[in-house]
């Protein structure tokens, strides 16, 4: 049953990114990528390509981990 709620969560996160992809705040320390949360316990870092029409998921991560420097 989780990992359904955590494919819901996902594929609900992504339609919404797909129709407007500026709607996650950008990450602090690199301004064309965004992070996205898919739940309390997981978000995503994309990256928006506009010369492609193209929005590339670039981490999926749990938010207990250690942030990537």
């Amino acid at each position: 049953m989780e990992i359904l709620n955590l494919e819901l969560n996902l594929k609900d996160l992504l339609n919404r990114i797909s129709k407007y992809p500026k709607i996650c705040p950008e990450t602090g320390k690199f301004k064309n990528l965004h992070k996205g949360l898919v739940d309390k316990n997981n978000y995503i870092i994309y990256r928006i390509q506009p010369q492609k029409e193209l929005i590339e998921i670039i981490n999926f991560r749990g938010t207990r981990q250690e942030p990537i420097e």
